[in-house]
């Protein structure tokens, strides 16, 4: 299963700060080889699922990394506000 929408509004922190993964709603089961239809945030997303590829749980981890690279830098890597453009930067 893959969470499919990682991103920073999806983490909140508890009363003793431990940081808490929300928002399941777009969670799929990943059948590995089969292109998957998943819900994705803009510009979170893994490259396969730019390219419309098959795609498996490595696709949060590419999320969680974004998330990490934003949280680290203060802007969110690859953006460009022309989302052709931003496409482009990342694949």
């Amino acid at each position: 299963i893959a969470h499919c929408d990682f991103k920073s509004a999806n983490i909140l922190m508890n009363t003793v700060n431990d940081a808490v993964l929300t928002d399941f709603g777009g969670c799929v089961l990943v059948v590995p080889g089969v292109s998957n239809t998943a819900w994705t945030t803009y510009p979170y997303e893994a490259p396969e699922i730019y390219n419309d590829e098959p795609f498996d749980m490595s696709i949060d981890i590419w999320e969680w990394a974004v998330v990490m690279l934003h949280a680290c830098m203060g802007t969110k890597p690859f953006y460009h506000p022309n989302i052709d453009r931003n496409i482009s930067n990342m694949v």
